[in-house]
């Protein structure tokens, strides 16, 4: 798994706890990091550091990419 650290301005990060929830935040990483990922899959690059969540979020958009074509 890959690891990424970020750095937040405290209003920043204040900022987005009101919009998301302090509980919602690995969800929402997780979230906004799908689009990176599932490009990282599409070029076939090493998958493996991904986690296993991610691993079958992939693999379903991969599908109905392939549905859709």
């Amino acid at each position: 798994m890959q690891t990424v650290t970020l750095q937040f301005d405290d209003v920043y990060y204040q900022e987005l706890i009101n919009q998301v929830g302090k509980d919602n935040l690995a969800e929402f990483f997780q979230k906004i990091s799908e689009p990176y990922l599932w490009l990282k899959q599409k070029s076939n690059s090493s998958d493996e550091e991904l986690s296993q969540a991610h691993q079958q979020i992939l693999s379903e958009r991969l599908a109905n990419d392939k549905k859709y074509k």
